[in-house]
């Protein structure tokens, strides 16, 4: 989630460029294939695709678009760094990109966490959700950081004041989602805590739970280093970092779009079998066709 258009810089130069280049391009294809496999278990399996894993399937397609647009323009700023900057709409283009779909990640998982929170303390309004209310929630994490990028182009053109675009910027993609998924997840731990566990449905509600708070905890380990010198930058222009650190923060922001699918596989009620048998019924065919 870039915020200024020197979050990429660093002093000093990178002492092997081509092997950064190798470790963004092996992460990219590792990302494109598991969330592509998963997005299709999420989509084609029948009991997989239901209101519960509608922010799933977000997440998902935002974890594949990471793979397909930011990470590829990174490698370019690896490989090529004057042509990167000095190419405006490619540099504009990859602070835009790569803020919406970070945003768009940190407030879908706030918006799990909060489903969770609704099935655990008020199933029946849970229950009686309609689908549209998921379309529009996954519509307001798309519109929001699309909006601030907005207000960044605006700050660009001295409209509005750059320190307005980063306090907004530092509110409402980072606090708010942020805050939202801790308070969130103390809730359910305070509440499973103090819950009987005999039935199998608890059960199977508070391992869902565990498993989207290590999809939670392994989000923010990944996701707010690199945000926190994004903002300490932002704040403190003249401390540039080594862009060793950089690349390697970079590296581990990106790393989490394919730790996602890693953690649902064996943890999602149906989902191992499912990808099984995808996988067994797309190695058939290929036999077939052969």
């Amino acid at each position: 989630m870039n915020i200024t258009t020197n979050v990429t810089r660093g002093f000093g130069r990178l002492a092997t460029p081509m092997a950064w280049v190798f470790a963004f391009g092996a992460e990219a294809l590792t990302i494109i294939t598991l969330n592509a496999l998963t997005l299709t278990v999420l989509t084609r399996t029948y009991g997989l695709r239901k209101k519960t894993t509608y922010f799933l399937i977000n997440l998902t397609i935002t974890d594949l678009l990471v793979g397909l647009l930011p990470v590829p323009m990174y490698m370019i700023y690896i490989a090529d760094e004057p042509l990167f900057y000095r190419t405006k709409n490619l540099l504009k283009a990859f602070q835009a990109l790569d803020m919406i779909f970070g945003a768009c990640s940190i407030w879908t998982l706030a918006l799990i966490s909060m489903e969770r929170l609704c099935i655990v303390l008020i199933p029946y309004y849970h229950r009686s959700a309609k689908g549209k209310n998921y379309y529009y929630a996954m519509a307001f994490c798309w519109l929001l950081p699309i909006l601030i990028s907005g207000l960044g182009f605006l700050a660009s053109h001295g409209v509005i004041t750059r320190k307005v675009y980063l306090n907004l910027t530092f509110i409402f993609l980072l606090f708010i989602p942020t805050a939202t998924l801790v308070i969130s997840h103390v809730v359910l731990g305070i509440k499973f805590n103090h819950r009987n566990l005999k039935s199998r449905r608890a059960r199977q509600e508070n391992a869902l739970s565990k498993t989207l708070f290590i999809v939670t905890a392994t989000f923010l380990a990944s996701f707010l280093p690199f945000q926190s010198l994004v903002f300490y930058m932002a704040l403190r222009p003249t401390s540039i970092p080594p862009l060793t650190v950089v690349v390697a923060l970079k590296l581990l922001q990106y790393g989490n779009s394919f730790m996602n699918p890693i953690i649902y596989w064996p943890r999602l009620p149906g989902f191992k079998a499912a990808a099984k048998k995808l996988v067994s019924k797309s190695r058939r065919y290929s036999n077939t066709e052969v």
